[in-house]
């Protein structure tokens, strides 16, 4: 007759299921199996750290970086010109020689289809372009209207509220007829620049004729008013 009797070491029990020898073992090699993963981490955990600091630094610079070029394509550093005064700016002269404010209730804008609640400022500048590109063309511009802050016009620049040119609107209003309504880089003479802002009657206070030039960029000219 043959001894059914679990011999020690064999893993079975007499009634050939894994005892309780096998249930060791596998335990023994569940342990086995996971001290790896420990050590992995162990080894590693440097690393980790390192990716969990440079993370947020690579994150802010890019933000940095992406915040400095915007900053640096948008006008943010004014070159603030008295009123009546001249000044080279770009490669070009620039003089503000008239800025006339007329009401929306005026009879001179009966019929110019002015918004209500609305005044018509018109503004002339001589233009005189000094420096050309390599295309032999002047700068071209941008101009906006701004309502300035503070009462030292020569400090507190800040624009509470900016209207753009409404050269090209629909406002019927006659402009001389010599006068561009806008900066022509074809043209290298010196010329007269005329333009209509329509500003909300209740404006008030100290205005600005913001000059945006591209290549000068954050800087720009604020003729005053």
């Amino acid at each position: 007759m043959s001894d059914e009797r679990s011999h020690p070491g064999d893993g079975y029990s007499g009634d050939g299921h894994p005892g309780d020898g096998q249930a060791l073992a596998n335990e023994l090699g569940v342990a086995r199996r996971s001290r790896p993963v420990k050590g992995w981490w162990r080894r590693n955990w440097i690393g980790l750290v390192g990716v969990l600091v440079l993370a947020p630094l690579t994150i802010a610079f890019t933000f940095q970086s992406e915040w400095g070029r915007y900053y640096e394509t948008r006008p943010s550093q004014p070159v603030t010109v008295d009123s009546g005064e001249r000044v080279e700016f770009g490669g070009t002269g620039w003089q503000l020689v008239g800025a006339d404010r007329i009401p929306g209730t005026s009879p001179d804008l009966a019929d110019a289809g002015m918004p209500a609640g609305s005044d018509l400022v018109v503004v002339t500048i001589e233009v005189e372009p000094m420096q050309l590109d390599a295309e032999g063309k002047a700068p071209g511009c941008q101009l906006q209207l701004d309502q300035l802050t503070g009462s030292d016009t020569r400090t507190d620049t800040v624009a509470q509220r900016s209207w753009g040119d409404a050269g090209f609107s629909n406002i019927d209003f006659e402009l001389d007829p010599d006068a561009l309504t806008y900066c022509d880089s074809e043209i290298t003479e010196p010329y007269t620049l005329e333009t209509l802002f329509v500003i909300p009657s209740d404006a008030e206070g100290s205005f600005g004729v913001q000059v945006q030039l591209i290549d000068e960029l954050p800087r720009y000219l604020l003729l005053l008013i």
